[in-house]
């Protein structure tokens, strides 16, 4: 019992260590929340000349914030449609829905300040570090859902592939899921298998390295060395002819 429950424990902070690789997060953050929400504050907020909220119908107010709505729900939907196809992981709502809040608070603010001038820019800052830290809350609050229900789908298949290893279970189609985890448990042996290689012939490209530029150090020193002993004894060759000669001189 308490192997299963320390098990349980590992295989949840395995889980929850994971991460989206930096540059694929950014990625789909910007094709989630930040672009979209750029397009929107350029052509709909009222802080640029270029901006169309003139050709709206009454009141402008109105649709902008549907708008903003409408924009809330697309980065909910497709953070969770990328989610689904496993092009990033669950950590990209806290991201996505950061940045959705930040600039939806960015394209409020421009109607609630019809000026730019630095306390206003600062006010709008101010507001939107708030809601960026609602963002950041809610986000953190998808994610761990998501997380959970993954966790939850991951722990049942754990549990089927032992049943099915034991032999216990019967049903058809629990048992073609139980053979599809196998398989992909062993596809990502194999994989970390390939890694762990790469990892210990590098190791031992850069040992071989080391101990060759140890090697060469030390044929320097012992060189060096012979050079001053050679050297060294030179000059007493020569000192000791130069007495010699002088002790003949003397006698």
């Amino acid at each position: 019992m308490e192997n299963n429950s320390n098990k349980l424990k590992q295989m949840w902070v395995n889980f929850n260590e994971q991460r989206t690789d930096f540059f694929k997060s950014a990625g789909f953050v910007f094709l989630e929340a930040i672009i979209p929400g750029i397009a929107i504050w350029v052509l709909l907020g009222d802080d640029f000349l270029i901006t169309m909220n003139t050709k709206l119908p009454s009141p402008t107010g109105g649709y902008v914030s549907l708008v903003c709505v409408l924009y809330l729900c697309y980065t909910i939907l497709i953070t969770y449609l990328f989610y689904k196809a496993k092009f990033h992981k669950a950590d990209n709502f806290t991201y996505s829905i950061t940045f959705n809040f930040i600039l939806i608070s960015v394209i409020a603010t421009s109607y609630i300040f019809h000026r730019n001038d630095t306390t206003v820019i600062i006010a709008k800052f101010v507001i939107a570090l708030a809601i960026g830290i609602i963002g950041i809350t809610v986000g953190v609050f998808l994610t761990y859902i998501f997380r959970v229900l993954e966790f939850g789908r991951k722990l049942k298949l754990e549990q089927n592939l032992e049943a099915y290893n034991e032999g216990t279970l019967t049903e058809q189609r629990l048992i073609n899921r139980a053979i599809k985890y196998q398989k992909y448990l062993d596809k990502l042996a194999e994989k970390q298998k390939l890694i762990d290689q790469k990892a210990e012939l590098l190791q031992h490209k850069i040992d071989e390295e080391y101990e060759l530029e140890k090697a060469k150090e030390r044929m320097k020193k012992i060189s060096l060395s012979e050079k001053l002993d050679l050297k060294e004894q030179k000059q007493r060759e020569k000192a000791k002819k130069k007495e010699d000669k002088k002790n003949r001189i003397k006698f």
